[in-house]
């Protein structure tokens, strides 16, 4: 076991590494303040599966911060710095890593009781490790997963557990995001009574400790009367729901941070707290948790496979992605967009930056086909610029039909231009700059693509170039910890076929992926104030903000 300290002024995290259960070699940290007691209790945090130690981490310093020690580690077989890869992860290995991280606690500082802190799927192992180990004092869960069949078959649109019952092969493929062995993840969770309702709730009615349940308002995946039944007789559990809050709970800041504060008194006086006591639960300081997730990036990013080119994940991605034009909040997300831009009107210069497989320029068509009988002597351009070839064969073919649906009138009033362009090159320094002149054009779309740029500033600063006075543009991002739970739910109750229902997996599972990616620091999601000050850096002065896409996108618009 190996020990190294990352110093802060007012909490401090340390590396860890020990053993599992099965001999895999696990790596955590150890977050407490400078000035805790020696005998503070501790708290260990499992990771969500598909997210590593990381995604805890502000979490876990709100505890640090109000006296408590916390173990944040990742599991085994899982994304993370622990050992083995995550095709091989089953619920029964997440049980055995939980038990481990006590294991050593046990070991090297003595801990003979600890809390225990789970979410999401990572909540339903915790369970059974409340059930087999009276060194777990209290078990905290957020917004956890109950019913693994339940919740897959809402997923997947199909019970992969009949399947797999009925002998069906699956072999490896997407469980929430990540090729898994599937075959071998089944096996072992029928194995282990951990596959439905019929197992947790043998485990509630048998836990060692008392059971604290978070369940969120809004959850797409665990309906809270089936919660609150399956709890029913267990005196050991309490629930409680939290108004406000979707599966993925750091969706809402202010829900998730009242939240964290309810855990840390529960972690503290072993009951849920009346309001007026949440008032004494401290923060901590924003720095050192950005400090600290600056350093676990690196480290992520430092170990993290090697994956293919952008051109080419984009290249399989963008076929993931067409789906959402059948899907009503991202018509609304578009809608938004051409009603701050404003109607195609005669001699406009559109820039579609990042225009991916052509959504925006599909849109800005079916508005000039409204307008069809007008008559223009100058026609507007459309111009599509991305990174893919691939995408803007699609845009072009889209938009081709679009048009021709139209009549000889839309096809005389537009013109339609692509450009093949990797914008993480431009370089001011070499004069690499976007292949549009000074002042060229009228309005400018960048949707959902400053995420995935290693410069957003230095690309605003060339659209506030390209654009006219008076020009119009709008930028937008995923805000961060966004969550599609709802809006893919909502798509699956309208779906009419397998294909489409195939394709809302796909894109889902493709979130999944771009959530990784984020993790590690290649991507970065976007606050509302965060993108005002981008576009403040580009030359923008006053911008306007939104938010959209099931209010999961954040928006800013802006007049030059």
């Amino acid at each position: 076991m190996t020990t190294s300290v990352t110093d802060h002024s007012t909490i401090q995290s340390k590396v860890v590494v020990f053993p599992s259960r099965s001999g895999k070699k696990m790596l955590g940290f150890i977050d407490e303040s400078t000035v805790v007691s020696p005998d503070a209790p501790f708290v260990v945090m499992a990771p969500k599966y598909g997210q590593s130690k990381k995604n805890n981490l502000q979490m876990a310093y709100v505890f640090a911060q109000n006296g408590l020690r916390v173990l944040r580690f990742d599991h085994t077989n899982h994304i993370g710095e622990s050992e083995g890869e995550i095709v091989d992860y089953t619920l029964p290995g997440a049980v055995a890593d939980i038990l481990a991280a006590i294991d050593y606690l046990e070991t090297q500082y003595g801990a003979s009781k600890v809390i225990l802190q789970a979410n999401s799927m990572s909540a339903r192992c915790a369970i059974r490790a409340a059930k087999l180990d009276s060194r777990i004092e209290r078990l905290i869960c957020l917004v956890g997963i109950v019913d693994f069949r339940e919740t897959i078959t809402l997923i997947c649109q199909k019970d992969i557990i009949d399947i797999y019952m009925d002998g069906g092969k699956q072999g490896v493929g997407d469980i929430l995001g990540h090729d898994v062995n599937i075959d071998q993840f089944l096996k072992t969770s029928v194995d282990e009574d951990m596959h439905d309702s019929v197992g947790t709730r043998a485990d509630f009615l048998h836990a060692q400790c008392d059971i604290y349940m978070f369940a969120a308002e809004k959850d797409a995946w665990v309906d809270f009367e089936k919660l609150k039944r399956l709890a029913a007789g267990a005196n050991r559990v309490k629930i409680r729901e939290v108004k406000g809050v979707m599966h993925e709970m750091m969706e809402n800041p202010q829900a998730a941070l009242k939240t964290i504060s309810a855990a840390v008194f529960v972690a503290k006086h072993g009951r849920f707290p009346e309001e007026k006591e949440l008032e004494g639960i401290a923060e901590p300081n924003k720095r050192e948790v950005f400090k600290q997730n600056k350093i676990e990036r690196n480290r992520l990013r430092a170990v993290a496979p090697k994956r293919e080119s952008e051109a080419d994940f984009w290249h399989s991605y963008l076929d993931k992605y067409k789906m959402l034009e059948s899907v009503g909040a991202y018509k609304d997300y578009l809608k938004l967009i051409g009603d701050c831009l404003g109607s195609p009107r005669e001699g406009a210069v559109y820039l579609d930056c990042g225009c991916g497989n052509g959504m925006f320029g599909a849109w800005c068509l079916r508005d000039l086909i409204a307008q069809s009988a007008m008559s223009w002597k100058i026609p507007a351009t459309y111009f599509g610029l991305d990174l893919t070839g691939k995408g803007l064969s699609e845009a072009a073919r889209r938009h081709s039909a679009i048009a021709n649906e139209g009549g000889e009138q839309v096809l005389r009033n537009l013109n339609m231009m692509y450009y093949r362009f990797d914008l993480d090159r431009i370089d001011a320094s070499q004069e690499k700059l976007l292949p549009l002149a000074d002042q060229s054009v009228d309005c400018i779309c960048c949707s959902l693509l400053i995420s995935y740029l290693k410069d957003p500033v230095f690309l605003v600063r060339e659209l506030y170039r390209v654009l006219k006075p008076g020009g119009r543009i709008i930028l937008s991002s995923m805000k961060p910890y966004c969550d599609l739970s709802l809006i893919y739910k909502g798509f699956l109750g309208e779906a009419d076929s397998e294909e489409a229902v195939e394709s809302a997996r796909n894109l889902l599972s493709a979130a999944g992926v771009l959530q990784l990616k984020e993790d590690e620091g290649h991507y970065i999601f976007y606050s509302e104030d965060e993108l005002v000050e981008i576009m403040r850096q580009g030359g923008f002065q006053k911008a306007h903000v939104f938010r959209s896409f099931g209010e999961q996108a954040n928006l800013v618009s802006s007049i030059k």
